[in-house]
């Protein structure tokens, strides 16, 4: 019986040794399988800190091209710029808007950018290399994006608003027209279309409210709905016979996005300090000229004669009333960059090119309605305006009180009467600081990874 008793305690005792094995080899696979998926969770994780790294180092680039501003990169080439951002433990870089925060070194891990800049005008590439260096596991981990991108206009719509564009009034007409084709025929179709496009980046609704006015070309919100009044229409030139009041909903959409970014003067070096102009002036000359201004104001007849190419800085206001006017030759340009207000009414300023890309006018303050923006008058205008935070007024003229160009701004409201026609080779006008994406790549192959360990072949591939 003895004999028995023990041979059933061995046998428990194998049993439990068995189960106790197989336990052991269970939680050991999956001990090792949860390592496993950490590991691959950790580097999953690392490889889209690389990318957000790298995409931190493409912003770099961008703004280095726009200012300008090649202050601690290494020049090659013609075109070519290339940075190394080493040691990095949080992202937070000069120029950057919207900084990142990783907390890489907090855990063992350092980040390093490499970025190369192709700055060719008609050609711009960026491309950034990010790595993340783990000590602990001793890893390393890099990827590449490529950003082709273009050179953009500011004025791709006619009329575009960031905060709100609101029609008061009857006889309210926006349309569209292409001045490489000659004037605005106003009483045929020959050259006088309907994408005279009417846009706002608000998200509310009804801050889009045309009215009682007429568009002729498309309406577009960042999401609010749009507010048309009972005699307000929204219509097509050539597919009529249309209506009274007709409005054709298929041109409406609330998707509309746009990048305006502030704007700042040109570099004054070499520029030539007017004062003041207050009285009848001819400025320009061989060459772009460039003039730093305090104020202009004409009034009683006195005109500013813009005789050649010129860049004017001015850091005050404009005002242009009564029958005061800035005149622009038939041969010449104007790119004004104003820090004040500006009010062109009474005889306005005339261009001789009847070219709105001859007569760019930016509002450079960039605290949203601070400063305002009036245009109006007897005369025929030509020009483009850009003020993303200026508060925009268009008046209604004469029989002749037309506008022709584009208009940026912040509040835009077009009074009774205001007939405004978009110049459509605006939208080819390429701005030399504004970009646009053209394409966005991770790159990945062996054949198409570039050799940021040696920046001087860099400019080889593109």
């Amino acid at each position: 019986m003895r004999q028995k008793t023990t041979s059933k305690r061995g046998s428990a005792m194998i049993g439990a040794l068995i189960i106790a094995i197989l336990a052991g080899a269970i939680g050991a696979s999956i001990l090792d399988s949860a390592f496993t998926e950490m590991k691959m969770s950790r580097r999953h994780m690392e490889q889209q800190h690389a990318v957000t790294l790298a995409e931190a180092g493409l912003e770099e680039g961008v703004r280095a091209m726009i200012a300008g501003d090649w202050t601690g990169w290494t020049s090659y080439g013609t075109y070519g710029y290339y940075k190394n951002i080493t040691s990095v433990s949080n992202v937070v870089l000069s120029g950057i808007s919207g900084n990142f925060s990783l907390g890489l070194g907090g855990r063992g891990r350092t980040g390093e950018i490499k970025v190369y800049v192709h700055a060719d005008p008609s050609d711009p590439v960026i491309a950034a290399e990010a790595s993340i260096f783990n000590r602990g596991a001793g890893s390393t981990i890099s990827r590449q994006i490529r950003v082709d991108m273009e050179s953009g206009s500011l004025f791709e719509n006619g009329v575009v608003s960031r905060e709100s564009t609101t029609f008061k009034g009857g006889n309210v007409l926006v349309d569209s027209y292409d001045s490489r084709l000659g004037g605005y025929t106003e009483s045929s179709y020959v050259n006088r279309f309907a994408n005279g496009t009417v846009a706002t980046l608000a998200v509310l609704n009804d801050l889009l409210d045309i009215g009682n006015g007429a568009v002729r070309g498309y309406i577009a919100t960042a999401g609010g709905t749009v507010d048309i009044g009972s005699q307000g229409t929204i219509h097509d030139y050539l597919g009529g016979p249309y209506p009274a009041k007709y409005k054709d909903m298929s041109r409406v959409t609330n998707d509309f996005y746009a990048d305006l970014p502030d704007i700042s003067a040109p570099s004054s070096t070499g520029y030539t300090n007017l004062g003041s102009i207050t009285g009848t002036t001819t400025i320009g000359g061989a060459g772009t000229q460039g003039y730093i201004i305090d104020n202009i104001t004409l009034s009683g007849g006195a005109t500013l004669t813009i005789a050649g190419d010129v860049k004017l800085i001015v850091t005050g206001d404009v005002a242009v009333t009564g029958t005061g006017k800035i005149d622009i030759d038939s041969t010449a340009s104007m790119e004004m960059y104003v820090d004040g207000n500006v009010k062109i009414a009474g005889n306005g300023m005339a261009n001789g090119t009847g070219k709105a890309e001859n007569a760019l006018i930016f509002g450079m303050d960039s605290t949203d309605g601070n400063k305002s923006i009036t245009l109006g008058g007897n005369a025929v205008l030509h020009a483009a305006v850009y003020a993303p935070a200026y508060d925009f007024t268009v008046n209604g003229g004469g029989a002749d009180g037309h506008i022709h160009g584009a208009i940026v701004g912040y509040r835009i409201t077009m009074n009774g009467g205001a007939q405004f026609h978009y110049d459509e080779a605006l939208s080819d006008l390429k701005m030399g600081d504004n970009f646009t994406i053209e394409s966005w790549r991770e790159l990945k192959g062996v054949g198409e990874l570039l050799p940021f360990h040696t920046p001087a072949d860099l400019p080889s591939h593109f």
